[in-house]
């Protein structure tokens, strides 16, 4: 995905721009006669106006623009998150970072990407993208984004790196029922949470720019107010190149399927199933333990893939991770282990670590509940019902949620230690 703005670009649209005065409407700012005058922080963020520090400098003023995607944070870290967006114009956003001490301006670059599937072209989005990785200036942990030629976008941002407990959403299998697809969303949303997590299957055919446009209007209030963390699922195989221009992972393996990340207390893996051959590729598990190895600082361990290792389900369990994987993940200390992909709940506890099946996201419902003799006694609970998981999580436990979104009630709740 590409992080690309200049001061190039910042300097030519001031020189449009700017021209005796005459547009100076959206981010014009009081007592400044239309001329934007703020001090600049010194940075090497591309999207930034280079500038020494405490010197003022005239900044570009942009014309006003309307969102089809609304901007959404990625990928924060303690000092940087990346933001997306698409625009009906191909303007620039001017991304305004406020703090208690200053503030900064980042500027994006409209750009029309191409999708593929193998060697064949994917219809585009209908307006202009924007990607822009914004700098957070050291041991700043909480700040309002702002973009000044987008007046109706305001968000405070807090960054999981600077907390020691926040609540994490985590559900899946969106696909097919958009109803409930948006009902299950609008009660996440009411949960106000910091992160939240999909198992995958966003929906029944990555192939099409229609169903992700519909994904992102379901979606729109969990990603302009969380940070949104997918994992790669069979649904989403063929839409490679969307998936890669929505959504910002790192700390990768051969492809942004399969990353780590750090949140404050939590270090998160997430893998995808599809293309990388866990049980031939000796490279990824070589990934795999080494990143484990990275995160032993943390708290909590947290790791995902889309198809469950225990499950009654329709789909079977992915055998081949319980051969390949699941060592990996006792002998270094995994709490609990989040998947979707059969669309039920299910709560299994294995030698010590708690795997969930979350797939109520929308796609139709499967049964479950009866698996052979020898691993029923592993089957802590399940249901036949849409729902998603609360995530508390504290330096004593994270205390899970169970919702059923039909019944807008607990189904149940428990501790992971």
């Amino acid at each position: 995905m590409r992080h690309v703005t200049t001061v190039l670009l910042a300097l030519l649209w001031l020189g449009c721009s700017t021209d005796n005065g005459a547009n100076t409407g959206a981010n014009e700012q009081p007592g400044l006669d239309g001329e934007a005058m703020v001090p600049d922080v010194t940075s090497e963020t591309p999207g930034d106006i280079l500038a020494e520090p405490d010197v003022a400098r005239e900044l570009p003023v942009f014309d006003e623009v309307s969102f089809i995607k609304r901007p959404y944070l990625q990928w924060p870290t303690a000092t940087s998150v990346t933001l997306l967006a698409e625009t009906n114009e191909q303007v620039p956003l001017d991304i305004v970072l406020t703090y208690d001490g200053g503030a900064t301006h980042t500027y994006s670059e409209p750009r029309k990407p191409e999708f593929t599937f193998l060697t064949m072209p994917l219809d585009g989005f209908d307006g202009w993208s924007h990607q822009v990785d914004i700098m957070v200036p050291e041991g700043i942990g909480q700040f309002e984004l702002t973009i000044a030629n987008a007046p109706d976008y305001q968000r405070e941002v807090v960054l999981p790196q600077s907390l020691d407990s926040f609540t994490m959403i985590a559900f899946g299998d969106t696909r097919t029922n958009l109803d409930v697809h948006q009902e299950v969303s609008n009660q996440i949303v009411a949960e106000k949470p910091l992160i939240v997590f999909q198992t995958g299957d966003l929906m029944d055919s990555a192939l099409e720019v229609k169903q992700w446009n519909e994904f992102f209007a379901i979606e729109a209030g969990m990603l302009e107010s969380s940070f949104y963390f997918p994992i790669f699922g069979n649904h989403e195989v063929g839409g490679e190149s969307y998936y890669y221009e929505l959504f910002e992972t790192r700390n990768s393996y051969d492809s942004e399927r399969n990353w780590y990340a750090e949140w404050g207390p939590v270090g998160f893996i997430g893998i995808e199933q599809y293309k990388t051959r866990w049980e031939k590729d000796e490279d990824a598990l070589a990934w795999l333990e080494e990143s484990l190895i990275k995160l032993q600082d943390k708290r909590w361990l947290i790791f995902s893939h889309h198809e469950p290792m225990y499950t009654f389900s329709n789909h079977g369990a992915w055998y081949e991770g319980r051969e390949t994987i699941q060592p990996l993940l006792e002998e270094y200390g995994v709490d609990l282990v989040l998947s979707g992909h059969n669309h039920c709940y299910e709560r299994f506890e294995v030698n010590g670590i708690s795997y969930i099946v979350t797939g109520g996201g929308g796609a139709p419902l499967y049964s479950t509940g009866t698996g052979s003799e020898e691993e029923m006694p592993l089957l802590k609970n399940w249901g036949k019902f849409y729902h998603f998981l609360r995530l508390d999580i504290s330096d004593e436990n994270i205390h899970v949620t169970v919702i059923d979104t039909e019944e807008k009630s607990v189904f149940e709740e428990f501790d992971v230690f």
